[in-house]
């Protein structure tokens, strides 16, 4: 058993099975692609030492374990096995990233709600308890009625700014009024009036 820690240290891909040697990575490689052609003696865990005495059967066991590690064969099994990580760990942060951004958007619809009906921002809090009571998924952020404030403000300033953008690219038609006013405690103020020929898309 002390001499298999040692083989390990160097050959991480190395596991034991009744006193039989076989390649992890071979293996697990065939559990995914049984087509991929692989040493069926290390992917079965079947290598066994051979000699006369213990030197030479572990002789032969480094042997096999170096013809093994630079075999083209498990070179291929530990890019395929490289690669299929990578594209796990990809996918699995894709996934949190988009689950992230669904709760997001439920979070601002909530709040687009409550500007459109022209309702307290306190009201946030409470909408966002009842759609969670009735299973739908808002996060554990963005749930406050100050927040509500900003996402309101961010979606009303984007808005604008597509508005004038829009109407600027269209060249749109458009009349300024100006009136000087007074107020009941008698302050002057000046109001402006814009009025735009134009039909947002």
């Amino acid at each position: 058993m002390r001499q298999y820690d040692n083989f390990k240290k160097d050959n991480n891909w190395l596991f034991c099975n009744v006193g039989k040697l076989g390649c992890s990575v071979c293996r697990d490689v065939v559990n995914v692609d049984d087509k991929i052609n692989v040493s069926q003696e290390w992917s079965h865990c079947e290598i066994v030492p051979y000699g006369p005495s213990r030197a030479a059967q572990q002789t032969s066991l480094r042997k096999k374990m170096h013809d093994h590690r630079v075999s083209v064969a498990h070179k291929t099994a530990v890019n395929i096995m490289q690669t299929r990580d990578e594209e796990q760990l990809k996918a699995a942060v894709a996934q949190q990233m988009q689950h992230q951004h669904d709760e997001t958007c439920r979070v601002f619809r909530t709040a687009y709600y409550i500007a459109l009906g022209d309702r307290p921002y306190t009201d946030h809090p409470d909408l966002v308890e009842l759609q969670e009571l009735n299973g739908v998924d808002l996060g554990r952020v963005l749930h406050s009625n100050v927040i509500c404030t900003d996402i309101i403000n961010h979606t009303s300033s984007e808005m604008r700014c597509a508005v004038i953008k829009s109407m600027m690219s269209t060249n749109a038609p458009c009349a300024v009024l100006i009136n000087e006013s007074t107020s009941l405690a008698r302050a002057s103020c000046l109001v402006v009036y814009l009025r735009v020929r134009y039909f947002y898309k």
